[in-house]
């Protein structure tokens, strides 16, 4: 028998038992709890697919598929040299200073590199003396490399390349000269080449080129005063520029769909 249906809006909705797309954003783990007797059935696993692929995971998954090739951002000139007429060495961001920095800037995104991961492979060397003619190019070094910050979350890792790295990695084991360089971009993109999944940072060190030489020749207390200022300045502009290499880092990785 024919029966008239009556439609009416609907004013008001119960509270769904199932996490609702808002929460799925927030929590992407949650699409992964998949009830045992949903397994046996194709069209719930489907509609499970659907999901994740249609956007609503907030993070890539980066435990499969080959490994990101993370560019380096280049802010500073990364070159400093010694000897000759320098009255002073460069200045240096230490590590704990740049990872301050660095991870500050990563948070502000979701990025958390507070944890650490090693990695195996093969990694750049360095020489003090490359600038000089006929000089050989800097080899490669094969061992093991401890991160210097790790997001398990999305499975990417940082690598700070410091003065002191810089050193640890030379090949000049025995200098033959008190006039060098260090090459902290050069060495920051020849890695960035040999590693997946890690951005590759650098100290943004360059030459003394705003330093007053016409205070060298006040006293001694007065030119340590006037070098510590001078270091101090240094500094500030060096941590603002590897904001800048963070902060395009991270534009990257969010154009890659990872955050």
């Amino acid at each position: 028998m024919d029966q008239e249906i009556k439609i009416t809006a609907v004013k008001s909705y119960r509270i769904p038992g199932y996490p609702v797309q808002e929460e799925a954003v927030r929590s992407p783990n949650l699409l992964k709890a998949l009830p045992k007797h949903w397994r046996a059935k194709p069209v719930m696993c489907m509609a499970l697919a659907f999901t994740i692929t249609s956007g609503l995971c907030a993070c890539m998954d980066r435990s499969e598929g080959p490994g990101l090739q993370i560019p380096v951002f280049e802010h500073g000139d990364g070159r400093s040299s010694f000897g000759c007429d320098s009255v002073s060495p460069p200045v240096f961001l230490s590590e704990e200073e740049a990872a301050q920095v660095i991870r500050e800037e990563a948070i502000l995104q979701g990025v958390d590199f507070s944890g650490s991961k090693t990695i195996h492979g093969e990694f750049p060397a360095t020489s003090f003396y490359s600038f000089r003619e006929n000089r050989p190019a800097p080899g490669t070094w094969n061992g093991t490399l401890d991160l210097d910050g790790y997001d398990s979350q999305i499975g990417i890792g940082f690598e700070y390349v410091s003065e002191q790295d810089f050193s640890a990695w030379s090949e000049d084991k025995h200098p033959v000269a008190t006039i060098g360089s260090y090459d902290l971009k050069g060495t920051a993109e020849r890695m960035s080449g040999m590693v997946s999944d890690v951005a590759v940072f650098y100290d943004p060190t360059d030459e003394f080129k705003d330093f007053d030489w016409s205070q060298v020749g006040m006293d001694t207390e007065q030119y340590q005063e006037y070098l510590a200022q001078f270091e101090a300045e240094q500094k500030e502009q060096m941590k603002d520029q590897l904001r800048e290499q963070v902060r395009d880092f991270l534009t990257w990785l969010a154009g890659e769909g990872v955050i």
